[in-house]
């Protein structure tokens, strides 16, 4: 997998084996089995402090390891707009097409963090890598439906999370399960039968005009063989005409109404299953909430927080 840093830097680590995206929703605590509590998560005001009180103690933790790290200051931009079953806004793909990473005008610049890597040997990359995401005992959590997400108890990254959150084992498995949410959804969404004859219905429109395919990754392999041995110009066009298409036998036929349908339903199933993993992780952050301030408050090479911070949280 590639983490939050890796993405942000370019940099693979082997930390983290699975690498998804999740949304947010609602929590709620229990004081058994049977009684939910609301608890109040955090905003996002506070995950941006419990975001940059993260890097600060990397930073330190590397800074004691004699490695020199640069925080990532938290993304603000916009994530790119999704289609994760149909594109359905014909105006949106006359512009992007697809929207794949190919479409883009040009590969991001190297980060900080990719420039001092590149200054060091080969032999202190793989110990700076180490140092940061740990290379020794991992922590994991099982994903309903199968698979599996680790990451390292060792390593300043893990060191950093365990001195905010105090448990590891329990903010990983609840931050994993809740980033996996929109997953479990679209999964859901996918395996519905109503869902499979929008498709089938989908698919009808697209034979109609010209384009033989069963689901929105064929039509994409399709798009991709009449054009790759064209010139770029002439391979955007067919892309653009392909997702157009796309767009048009969506917005004419039910698909749209029935994704939508059917996400609200999956999305309370997965929302009522995960609902003790938000209560684990609004406790969890809340309770970091304090010693992020006093991480962020005292001087920027500081050691760190004292065990005494620590235990009073």
């Amino acid at each position: 997998m590639v983490t939050r840093f890796a993405r942000k830097t370019g940099i693979v680590a082997a930390a983290v084996v699975i690498a998804v995206s999740g949304i947010a929703l609602a929590s709620v605590s229990r004081t058994d089995d049977s009684e939910p509590i609301a608890v109040r998560p955090v905003t996002e005001a506070e995950k941006a402090l419990l975001y940059r009180a993260e890097e600060r103690l990397i930073y330190r933790c590397m800074a004691e390891h004699g490695f020199e790290y640069d925080e990532i200051p938290l993304d603000t931009d916009d994530p790119d707009r999704e289609f994760p079953y149909v594109i359905d806004d014909v105006a949106w793909a006359k512009r992007h097409g697809f929207g794949d990473a190919t479409s883009k005008e040009a590969p991001p610049e190297a980060s900080p963090n990719e420039v001092n890597l590149e200054r060091l040997s080969q032999e202190q990359q793989q110990e700076w890598q180490a140092t940061l995401f740990g290379d020794g005992p991992r922590v994991s959590v099982r994903l309903p439906g199968g698979g599996r997400l680790s990451t390292n108890t060792d390593g300043c990254l893990a060191e950093a999370r365990r001195a905010l959150y105090g448990d590891l084992e329990r903010w990983f498995r609840a931050r994993r399960l809740i980033d996996n949410q929109s997953v479990f959804v679209r999964r859901g969404v996918r395996e519905d039968s109503r869902y499979e004859a929008a498709i089938a219905d989908w698919a009808g429109c697209m034979r109609r005009k010209g384009y033989q395919v069963a689901d929105p990754g064929q039509l994409r392999e399709l798009a991709f063989q009449r054009s790759r041995n064209l010139k770029a110009a002439a391979a955007r066009t067919i892309e653009v005409r392909a997702a157009v298409t796309e767009a048009m036998c969506a917005t004419s036929t039910s698909l749209p109404g029935v994704v939508l349908t059917l996400e609200r339903e999956h999305g309370r199933e997965v929302e009522t299953a995960v609902r003790r993993e938000h209560a684990e992780l609004n406790t969890l952050e809340r309770a970091a909430l304090p010693l992020a301030d006093k991480v962020l408050a005292s001087p920027h090479t500081s050691s760190g927080p004292s065990p005494d911070e620590s235990a009073s949280r």
